[in-house]
């Protein structure tokens, strides 16, 4: 199971039209361009400053101050540009758990353009069930999904280049992103880089939709986003084994990194127990289609958005049992670091 994000779309209003009951001045309001937080202390020159976390823009000069601290990502891109110079579609992300390092565009032996570009992505693991997986367990569990999604986040396909001999002529050609999925098993919050897709085991995961086909939820999960959830323990009668909890755990991060299920997707499996679709419920689940994963490179800005954690406003306890809306175990306190709860 998966939460999805859901968007209020505006109506459009023509440049430099300001909204009817919706235009309003104030000088202690502290955000303007890209939402970011203003910066008047005339530290970085006369005019307001913006502060995007990793860097500052200044708008008197149209530039930022510093280069972009993941410009080692983009090397085909300047360090010194915002979104990757197309500002209409895309965003700067404050780091990302999912990038592509693009290839250059070259000849085959066989004459044929072609370019491998390497789809990154990089998955934190964080047990904090009162199951007892022993280390060499949780270890089986991350090196298995990193295995997994080494073999599947592949795709080739066809596309038009512009010719490199003639550039106002369009050729054909191969392209192949190859995967690189780095997944480290963490012990505790602090080991979580804010920008790493975070897979968290609990005891129990709890959904609004509460029982599935007759069974319990096994997991939940931010569609897009960086949080995913599975159960290691949904009661006292059984636990799931460690091949069970690898195969939610990955039908969980496709959830978080932008897929939907089959049978939402219009893939051909229907769901039932004989798919072999990670995205489904079949019991054999193995695979993803090519669409599934240039739906993954293609989504992949807004599953870079949000936390993976929020911090605790009062002491909690989680003494008895950890749920995907009470993801800790032992004493909390206030402004510790949680992974980002899924409620109810």
């Amino acid at each position: 199971m998966e939460t999805g994000i859901f968007r209020c779309v505006n109506r459009y209003y023509p440049f430099g039209m300001a909204m009817p009951n919706r235009t309003f001045n104030s000088p202690d309001y502290r955000y303007g361009f890209n939402g970011k937080e203003k910066d008047e202390s005339g530290e970085f020159g006369n005019l307001t400053s913006y502060d995007f976390g990793a860097r500052i823009y200044n708008p008197g000069i149209g530039r930022f101050l510093s280069s972009d601290f993941f410009s080692g990502k983009y090397p085909s891109s300047s360090p010194y540009s915002f979104a990757g110079n197309n500002p209409i579609i895309a965003i700067d992300v404050g780091g990302d758990s999912i990038w592509i390092t693009p290839g250059q565009i070259e000849r085959g032996k066989t004459g044929v353009l072609q370019v491998v570009n390497t789809l990154n992505v990089t998955i934190s693991v964080l047990d904090v069930s009162r199951r007892g997986l022993s280390q060499t367990e949780i270890n089986t569990i991350a090196s298995s999904i990193q295995g997994e999604l080494n073999q599947e986040l592949n795709l080739r396909r066809s596309v038009d280049f512009a010719n490199p001999e003639d550039p106002t002529k369009t050729e054909r050609g191969i392209e192949k992103f190859v995967a690189n999925v780095q997944v480290g098993v963490v012990n505790s919050m602090a080991d979580v880089s804010d920008r790493d897709h975070l897979l968290v085991l609990v005891d129990d995961v709890t959904h609004d939709e509460g029982y599935l086909d007759g069974s319990y939820t096994e997991g939940v999960a931010k569609r897009p986003g960086k949080i995913a959830y599975v159960q290691t323990y949904p009661n006292v009668f059984w636990k799931y084994s460690v091949a069970e909890i690898i195969k939610i755990s990955i039908h969980e991060l496709g959830h978080s990194l932008g897929l939907k299920h089959t049978w939402e997707d219009g893939l051909p499996e229907t769901g039932d127990r004989n798919s072999t679709n990670h995205m489904s419920y079949g019991e054999k689940r193995t695979e993803l289609t090519n669409s599934q994963v240039l739906k993954i490179i293609n989504s992949r800005a807004d599953s870079n958005r949000g936390k993976n954690y929020e911090k605790v406003d009062s002491d909690k306890s989680g003494k008895w049992k950890s749920t995907s809306s009470k993801p800790y175990k032992g004493e909390v306190k206030k402004g510790d670091k949680i992974p980002k709860p899924i409620k109810d």
